[in-house]
């Protein structure tokens, strides 16, 4: 077994007790069933630990997040500010109090004279907006490319992450950059309590592509809810209704890797755990003929 280990902090990572490769934000280490990881910051102070056992890569584990890449396994360890927490900033916004805190890790509070509602964050300094839909008032966090909508009672609504955002009555008009380099733009509404993706339009037109990253093209096309029939055959135009459905329960898409050509879909098996599946296209003629995840 193959572990990619990271964290937000630098550590020291000892496997059965033994070191295994010193310091480093991302690193490799071999593993078996049964080995015991001893992981602790650089400073020293506080530790992190867990055993490789059958059902590590099924299960929960506290202050770990867990992902099965089926090229390796990889874990993200959050470490505790043993210092216990600050108060990073605090102020009024509109009928409710705004503090960000640091305890393990940056954490958002926000409070109202009767409801309250708690996130971590990216940055130390979301900004923080009230706004009106219909009559109906909203709450608009947005934290680095993360954009959170809560409605007046602070309850969650949604998220969307883009590198663009513009506000109109609010209904959010986002630019999202794909990875495949396509400038799109993606309307949101709320609608029945829930943020709604309204429509999707191309800014940056494709600049052609070749039968090795059409995969990956058609499927962020699809993620997007942009029109996919120009990269299918014939016979699966006639089937495309039926491919969202195939792909359902992903919640993200990553390009081939160096050394495969299958694009990346993650999907979550439960709290703090992941897996991978990847996409097997068949492409004759700069179209896809077929589709299969492995």
């Amino acid at each position: 077994m193959k572990l990619k280990i990271c964290s937000e902090k630098r550590f020291i990572a000892l496997k059965n007790m033994v070191s295994c490769g010193g310091l480093s934000s991302a690193f490799s280490i071999d593993a078996s069933l049964g080995d015991f990881i001893l992981l602790f910051p650089e400073s020293g102070e506080g530790s992190l630990s867990f055993t490789i056992s059958e059902d590590f890569f099924s299960e929960s584990s506290e202050n770990l997040i867990k992902a099965d890449l089926k090229f390796c396994y990889f874990i993200y360890a959050v470490f505790k500010d043993f210092g216990g927490y600050k108060v990073v900033s605090q102020k009024k916004t509109g009928g409710f109090l705004s503090t960000v805190i640091s305890d393990n890790g940056l954490k958002l509070y926000l409070e109202s004279e009767n409801n309250s509602y708690i996130s971590e964050l990216i940055s130390p300094s979301p900004e923080i907006k009230e706004g009106f839909l219909s009559g109906e008032k909203y709450v608009f966090i947005s934290d680095k490319n993360r954009h959170t909508v809560l409605d007046s009672s602070l309850n969650y609504i949604g998220s969307f992450y883009a590198n663009e955002v513009s506000e109109k009555d609010f209904t959010f008009l986002s630019g999202d950059l794909g990875l495949s380099g396509r400038k799109t733009l993606c309307r949101f509404s709320i609608e029945t309590g829930k943020l709604t993706l309204k429509s999707v339009s191309k800014v940056k037109e494709d600049e052609g592509y070749s039968d090795g990253n059409l995969p990956f093209i058609f499927l962020e096309s699809l993620f997007y809810g942009e029109d996919i029939k120009n990269f299918l055959s014939g016979e699966l135009i006639e089937k495309k209704e039926f491919l969202p459905d195939f792909f359902r329960g992903a919640i993200g898409i990553f390009p081939p890797r160096k050394d495969t050509p299958f694009p990346m879909l993650i999907y979550k098996k439960c709290e703090n755990v992941y897996y991978a599946k990847y996409l097997s296209c068949k492409v004759e003629g700069g179209k896809i003929t077929e589709i299969k995840l492995v």
